[in-house]
C-alpha cells in the first residue's frame, strides 16, 4: 500500500504520499515511482459531498454484487468498455473526496479492476492493477500521532471517568440506509442500561446529510482512536489491509460492516497494537465471500486509570438483533444478566511458563475472586498447547548454556514439569463443564524427545525415559498406536486420572455453537503448515491457537497466549494474552488482558 513519503507543507502547499517500485542496478533495471499528492481539490466539490457520480456508483454497486463486468453490462445496457471506464473513475473519485490526486487515467485502466476492489483472485483469475489499490487508502493518509499532537486537532477526546467505568457503544451505518430494526433497539437498550453513550460511524463516501451520523475522529485518553475520518474499502473482505500506518502504538477502530482484527507487530516492551472494524447496523453482505451478513458494533470500557476494554457484538442480519456481551444477553429490548456462555477458548497455555497474573485473572486465586472463567461459567473451556515441555525442548537440545540454566534452576526435569502441568489441569478443570485439550504441536515434543535423545546422556530423566519408552512400545504392540500416549501419560501423572479432562484425538471434531474449536492451528489442510490464509479454505467458522496473535478475519478466530515471552520469539512481536468468547449463536468475543483483568 501507499506509504508517507516525504513533502512540504505550507500556505496552500502539498504533502505527498509515494510509492516506489524497483531498483535501478547493473544490469540495466529501471526505477519506476507512482506518487499521489494531496492537493486542492481542482473545482469545489458537489453538493452531494462526493465526487462520485450516481452512474459510477450504480455501476459499482452492480458489480460488487455480480463480480462480473459483463452481467454489470448487461443490467445497466451499456457496453463491457463503458462499465470499466466508469469502475476506474469511480476509484478515482474516491480519491479525490480523499483530497488526493490519482494516478492518470490510462495507468489506472490497465490491470485487472476486480482485483482492486478486494474480489479474490481466486474468484475472478484476474492479474492485479500494475498501481496501488486506491480504494484502500484512508483519508487523511497520515500516521497517527500521540494524543494532543496536531495530527489530532479537531478530534473528540475522552477522558477516563472520575471513578466507576465510563462506557461506549460504537458502530456503524451506510448513510440512507435502513439500520436493522431489532438490533438497534437492543443496541440502544444495552446502552441505556450500562449508562454509555452510542456512536455511529458514517460508512463511506459524504452523501451530503447524514443525521445522526459522525465523522469526527474520537480520541479514548490515548488508548483506542475511532478514525471516523478513515475510508476503508466500502465492500472488502479485508479493509484493514494498508491501514497499519494509521496505528502507531495504539489500538484503532474502524467504521466498517466486515468483521477483521489485526495485532500488528510492535516493540516488544510495548502495550498490543490492535486495529479493529466496528461493524454496522446496516446490514451488508460480504460479496467476496458470499455469505450470510451480520450487523455488529463495539463496546468501550473505560477506568479511571486510563485502561480501556474493547470487544466486539454481533447478531445475524437475518435475525431478530438478539446479541450476547460476555455474560450478558441483549433480546427483545431487555438486558438478561448472569448468562452462562457456551465455551471459552483459553490462549496457548504453556505451563509452567504462562504468566501468573495470566492465570489469576483467568482462573482466580482460588479464594475470593473467580477470574473470567468464574464470570463466564462456560460450559466447555479448550485448551491449547498445554504443557512447553522446556525442559528438554528440542529447540534447545544442543544449546550447552540453556541446558546449564536448566541445571541451576533445577527446571530440566520431564516428569516433573509433566505432573505439575497434570496438577495445573486438575486445579483449573470446570467443576461444571467439560474442559478439552486439543491436539498441539507442544504435545508432540513428548514423541519426538523419545526419539531423539539419548538416555545415557541424561542422567536426571534417564528413568523417565525409559518408562515412557517401555509404555510406547507396549501401544505399539497392542495396535494402539502413538496417537493418544501424550494423553496417556498425562492422566498417569494425575491423582485421580485428570477426570472431566477431555483430550481430542488429531482430527477430532468439536462445535462450540456451531463454530470448530478442535483445531490447534500448526497444521494445514494437505499437509501444509499452518496459516490463517490456508485455513481460510476450510470455507468454515473456526477458533484456533497456535499463532499467538489474536485475529478476526473471514469466520476465523484466532487466540492468543497466556505469556508474550516465550523465549524463543526474537524481534517485533504481534503476540497478545487474549482469550476468545464463544456464545451459542456462534458469535465470538475477543477478551483482552489489561492489566489484572480481561474485561471493567
Amino acid at each position: 500500500m501507499g506509504q508517507v513519503g516525504s513533502g512540504r507543507t505550507g500556505g496552500g502547499g502539498r504533502r505527498t504520499v509515494g510509492r516506489k517500485r524497483g531498483n535501478t542496478g547493473a544490469a540495466g533495471g529501471t526505477t519506476e515511482s507512482r506518487t499521489w499528492t494531496v492537493v486542492p481539490p481542482a473545482k469545489p466539490v458537489p453538493a452531494s459531498g462526493t465526487y462520485v457520480t450516481p452512474v459510477q456508483a450504480a455501476a459499482f454497486q452492480s458489480f460488487m454484487r455480480t463480480h462480473s463486468e459483463s452481467e454489470t453490462a448487461r443490467e445497466l445496457g451499456i457496453s463491457q468498455i463503458r462499465v470499466r471506464e466508469l469502475l476506474v473513475q469511480y476509484e478515482r473519485n474516491l480519491l479525490r473526496d480523499a483530497g488526493l490526486r490519482p494516478p492518470p487515467l490510462k495507468e489506472m485502466l490497465k490491470g485487472d479492476v476486480s482485483t482492486r476492489f478486494h474480489i479474490s483472485r481466486d474468484l475472478r483469475n484476474g492479474r492485479p492493477a500494475s498501481h496501488t489499490r486506491a480504494v484502500a487508502i484512508a483519508v487523511p493518509a497520515l500516521p497517527a500521532s500521540p494524543a494532543g499532537s496536531a495530527a489530532t486537532e479537531g478530534w473528540r477526546r475522552v477522558e477516563p471517568p472520575s471513578n466507576g467505568v465510563r462506557r461506549f457503544v460504537v458502530t456503524a451505518a451506510q448513510p440512507g440506509a435502513t439500520p436493522h430494526a431489532g438490533f438497534m433497539r437492543n443496541l440502544s437498550a444495552y446502552a441505556a442500561h450500562h449508562g454509555a453513550e452510542m456512536v455511529v460511524a458514517a460508512l463511506g463516501p459524504r452523501t451530503g446529510r447524514e443525521p445522526g451520523l459522525t465523522r469526527t475522529p474520537l480520541d479514548f485518553a490515548g488508548r483506542l482512536h475511532l478514525r471516523a475520518d478513515a475510508l476503508p474499502p466500502m465492500v472488502s473482505r479485508l479493509p484493514l489491509e494498508g491501514m497499519q500506518h494509521l496505528s502507531a502504538g495504539t489500538w484503532s477502530a474502524f467504521p466498517h460492516s466486515t468483521a477483521q482484527m489485526e495485532s500488528l507487530p510492535r516493540i516488544r516492551s510495548a502495550a498490543p497494537r490492535v486495529q479493529i472494524t466496528t461493524g454496522a447496523v446496516t446490514p451488508h453482505a460480504d460479496p467476496a465471500r458470499r455469505t450470510a451478513s451480520r450487523v455488529g458494533a463495539l463496546v468501550v470500557e473505560m477506568l479511571p486509570d486510563g485502561r480501556v476494554f474493547v470487544r466486539a457484538v454481533s447478531a445475524a442480519a437475518d435475525g431478530d438483533g438478539s446479541f450476547r456481551d460476555l455474560d450478558e444477553r441483549v433480546c427483545n429490548g431487555r438486558v438478561l444478566t448472569g448468562a452462562r456462555v457456551a465455551g471459552l477458548v483459553i490462549g496457548d497455555l504453556h505451563h509452567p511458563l504462562c504468566d501468573p497474573a495470566t492465570v489469576v485473572a483467568t482462573w482466580g486465586d482460588g479464594h475470593t475472586d473467580g477470574g473470567i472463567v468464574g464470570r463466564l461459567n462456560p460450559r466447555i473451556q479448550v485448551l491449547h498447547d498445554v504443557c512447553d515441555m522446556r525442559a528438554r525442548t528440542h529447540h534447545q537440545r544442543r544449546d550447552p548454556h540453556e541446558r546449564f540454566g536448566h541445571h541451576v534452576r533445577g527446571t530440566g526435569d520431564v516428569r516433573a514439569e509433566m505432573r505439575a502441568t497434570a496438577g495445573f489441569l486438575e486445579r483449573i478443570r470446570l467443576a461444571e463443564g467439560v474442559t478439552a485439550v486439543v491436539r498441539s504441536n507442544h504435545d508432540d515434543h513428548l514423541l519426538r524427545w523419545l526419539r531423539e535423545a539419548d538416555y545415557r546422556t541424561d542422567a536426571l530423566n534417564a528413568e523417565f525415559y525409559l518408562d515412557r519408552e517401555r509404555a510406547l512400545h507396549a501401544r505399539i504392540r497392542s495396535g494402539a498406536g502413538t496417537a493418544t500416549f501424550f494423553a496417556e501419560t498425562m492422566r498417569s501423572l494425575s491423582e485421580d486420572g485428570l477426570a472431566r479432562v477431555r483430550f481430542l484425538a488429531d482430527g477430532e471434531s468439536l462445535l462450540i455453537g456451531g463454530v470448530e474449536c478442535g483445531i490447534h492451528g500448526h497444521a494445514g489442510p494437505d499437509g501444509v503448515r499452518g496459516s490463517i490464509p490456508a485455513f481460510e479454505r476450510l470455507g468454515i467458522d473456526l477458533i484456533l491457537g497456535h499463532f499467538h496473535r489474536p485475529t478476526v478475519r473471514a469466520g476465523i478466530h484466532v487466540a492468543g497466549a497466556c505469556r508474550l515471552d516465550l523465549g524463543y520469539e526474537r524481534g517485533p512481536s504481534s503476540s497478545a494474552i487474549a482469550h476468545v468468547v464463544c456464545h451459542e449463536d456462534g458469535a465470538r468475543q475477543h477478551v483482552f488482558l489489561h492489566g489484572d483483568r480481561f474485561a471493567a
